[in-house]
């Protein structure tokens, strides 16, 4: 049966009476399944399988009885699950969902995400076996949120991080375990990129901020030597900070220091740079060599905002300041890096503005990851334990 996607999902936008649906699709027809998600308010059992041959699944179960899903394993994967992830996000009939080819891991992670704002779904069939560490651990966070639990099916290595996750989460819950409470944050880019003066922007608390940090731009002598280590409290979130110099001598011991489960990583380049996104992929690449565990989470930050030469590289609109040049620059890291590296946000900032809204952004983004690593902090153990 050839992909019928497209015209299924307009039917569907204007239905009242379909309660389940067994569809096969391809990356063309599901992006209008999706869409009529948003719209339909009667489906509740969606079966997803690729357009051609029909393939078998296993209806779910739970924990660790929960069967694991079975595919062909010479079908191509269908693209466009994210879209179908920005649809369950509005969407509040549908209950069962089964979706039988391997999805990426930032599909997966979209699923999973769209379902913390879902919750009408209760059974999800879910195949992710490329780099699932991380979506088996976002799932054992949302199972803990959520007030009525998913029944799971899952593929081979998804289901085996979901249950080494869950199984550690137990422990730590009947052990009494310490809480995780502080993260490694570590500030990395070349020299005179601003992570000092960024820093020293970042540590000021609101009862004493002044507009600007100080720092002249001229002043090469009093550079970071090494790795200047300290405390950061942001909305009574505590963080480590390193914040490590931007010079080669020091690359070596970088990637010793730096390497951590526990880390969120802060990559600062110079927007006036016409070398930033060499600049940029330098670094993602030296975390990609020292990586341990799940891909490193990072967020970039574009600095010397004030010094870009015109609008087309930087400017301000009335929810705050866009770069063209930095996005590109970070769809392109994206692209490059998407199995290796977690890039979560691109931040565009005068580092010396103490009180800059985007300096408020990066603060708020800072907190989410300290939340999400914190849980992270629980589970991480479970891989070297378990599997």
């Amino acid at each position: 049966m050839g992909d019928c996607g497209t015209d299924i999902g307009n039917a569907l936008v204007v239905s009242q009476t379909l309660e389940s649906l067994e569809l096969p699709v391809s990356s063309e027809g599901l992006p209008a399944i999706a869409n009529a998600l948003k719209f339909n308010s009667t489906l509740i059992t969606l079966v997803l399988t690729p357009a051609g041959p029909p393939i078998s699944f296993f209806m779910p179960s739970c924990d660790e009885n929960m069967p694991t899903s079975t595919h062909r394993s010479d079908m191509d994967s269908v693209r466009g699950v994210d879209l179908l992830a920005h649809a369950l996000e509005v969407n509040t009939t549908l209950e069962h969902l089964f979706i039988s080819w391997d999805v990426d891991a930032e599909e997966g992670l979209a699923l999973v995400n769209a379902l913390r704002a879902n919750q009408s779904l209760l059974r999800l069939n879910l195949r992710v076996e490329a780099d699932a560490f991380e979506v088996g651990q976002q799932l054992v966070q949302l199972q803990s949120m959520r007030p009525t639990k998913l029944e799971l099916t899952l593929s081979p290595t998804l289901k085996s991080y979901y249950l080494a996750f869950k199984n550690e989460l137990e422990l730590c819950d009947l052990g009494g375990a310490v809480p995780v409470t502080s993260i490694k944050l570590c500030f990395m880019g070349f020299g005179g990129t601003g992570k000092t003066t960024l820093l020293a922007s970042l540590q000021r608390t609101e009862a004493v901020e002044s507009e600007t940090v100080e720092a002249d731009r001229s002043v090469v002598a009093e550079r970071t030597r090494g790795a200047e280590i300290g405390r950061l409290a942001i909305n009574s979130k505590d963080f480590t900070v390193w914040d490590f110099a931007g010079q080669e001598q020091y690359f070596l011991a970088h990637g010793r220091l730096s390497s951590s489960a526990m880390s969120l990583y802060v990559i600062v380049v110079r927007l006036d740079d016409d070398h930033a996104q060499e600049s940029l992929n330098y670094w993602l690449k030296f975390l990609k060599s020292h990586k341990v565990g799940p891909p490193p989470r990072i967020v970039v930050v574009g600095s010397s905002r004030d010094l870009v030469p015109d609008t087309s590289w930087a400017f301000q609109t009335a929810a705050g300041w866009t770069s063209p040049r930095l996005d590109l620059m970070v769809d392109n890291a994206r692209t490059a890096f998407n199995e290796s590296l977690n890039i979560q946000s691109a931040i565009i900032l005068d580092c010396r503005k103490s009180q800059d809204i985007e300096l408020r952004r990066l603060k708020d983004v800072l907190c989410e990851e300290h939340n999400l690593l914190c849980q992270r902090g629980l589970l991480y153990l479970a891989v070297r334990r378990h599997l």
